[in-house]
């Protein structure tokens, strides 16, 4: 490893954080890692003490133990803190996943309930219109039952009228039958009685007139 008394270089620094040196790079001339110094060979250095400070910062986790050393609690701590944050991480990308799986679903149901209110409004229209029509047929068909009756009703009294003109008529004509009758009954008893007073010569020649 490339060293400088205490401070290391971008490229291990980058190894240690596990990010590139271009980062690092960008972070330096955005201001965004103060920790980073130019040592006198104008290459840009931070110095060891510093790494953990700007791990915790940036949210990267860093091993300084050497070799085969066994972790510092505060590595523990860290990675155990990230691993946590990344299992968290995990199951808030899944709990959106799954909402966002169910708001697809719902939006799917609104869009199927909004097309079949579209269907019932355009059943329901149909069914006013049709209802309009039969209301309209009902109310002529109430009409000429009206007129039909009145017509009805009118025949038959002129039905009645004719049938007491008629039964009028024939008392009339019975009677005057009956008066005829009686004329004639009393037409012939008469001449029966002048016969009758006639002498017998006179009835002979009465009778061959």
């Amino acid at each position: 490893m490339a060293r400088e008394g205490h401070a290391v270089a971008l490229k291990e620094a980058a190894g240690l954080f596990g990010v590139s040196v271009t980062q690092l790079q960008q972070r330096i001339e955005a201001g965004e890692l103060p920790e980073a110094t130019e040592n006198d060979q104008g290459s840009f250095v931070i110095e060891r003490a510093k790494l953990t400070a700007v791990a915790q910062r940036e949210g990267w986790i860093i091993d300084l133990r050497e070799e085969g050393a066994a972790p510092s609690p505060e590595f523990s701590e860290m990675l155990e803190r990230l691993l946590g944050l990344g299992q968290q991480l995990i199951e808030e990308t899944s709990a959106r996943q799954v909402a966002e799986s169910a708001l697809v679903r719902v939006n799917e149901d609104l869009v199927a309930a909004k097309r079949e209110v579209r269907e019932l409004d355009s059943i329901i229209e149909e069914l006013d219109v049709e209802n309009m029509r039969l209301g309209k047929d009902l109310a002529d068909a109430t009409e000429k039952m009206l007129v039909g009756d009145a017509i009805a009703k009118e025949r038959f009294e002129t039905i009645l009228d004719l049938q007491a003109a008629i039964g009028e008529s024939k008392r009339e004509h019975e009677l005057e039958l009956e008066r005829l009758r009686r004329t004639e009954l009393e037409v012939r008893d008469r001449a029966d009685k002048a016969l009758m007073s006639m002498g017998w010569w006179s009835r002979r020649r009465f009778s061959k007139a």
